[in-house]
């Protein structure tokens, strides 16, 4: 009877521990992910900000659909509400910047790019990240397009300026 016992005891036990072994398998791999995601992220948003800071006219139709397929998609593979909101913001500047094509935008495009990149090498240095420069989307559309007024780039770089 107690050797009965002992192997129930002994399957159980080494049942929990296959479990447990599992989760943090489970775990290493989403991490591994996550941190993959967050490389491509970073070099992407590098490259569209090297791309806006080095042209006159960076094309920013094709920055916004590389934003949103290479940064933006990759953010939402890490598990940061943060992380996203930043990258939402950024395709939200490049928006602006198809938009209001007479504006001065490359400055506000750039800093997207750059809290993007900010928070990632934090993050996979594991230090907590700098605040975000930019304003989420809600904030630069109430900047941008004030009512009964022309729509501007102009109070947006003055907020960037100021926080800079």
């Amino acid at each position: 009877m107690g050797a009965v016992v002992g192997a129930l005891i002994g399957h159980y036990t080494a049942r929990a521990r296959g479990r447990e072994e599992h989760e943090r398998t489970l775990e290493l791999l989403l991490v591994q992910d996550e941190r993959r995601a967050a490389q491509a992220a970073l070099g992407a948003a590098r490259r569209i900000r090297n791309a806006v800071n080095s042209q006159t006219d960076p094309g920013y139709g094709g920055l916004h659909n590389d934003w949103q397929d290479s940064v933006l998609a990759a953010a939402r593979l890490i598990r940061s509400d943060e992380l996203l909101g930043r990258a939402q913001a950024g395709l939200y500047a490049i928006f602006l910047a198809i938009s209001l094509p007479q504006e001065h935008t490359s400055f506000v495009v750039a800093q997207g790019a750059r809290d993007v990149e900010a928070w990632i090498e934090a993050w996979l240095r594991g230090e907590e990240p700098s605040p975000a420069m930019l304003p989420r989307m809600q904030e630069m559309s109430e900047l941008v397009y004030t009512a009964g007024e022309v729509p501007s780039m102009d109070r947006l770089n003055d907020l960037l300026a100021r926080r800079g």
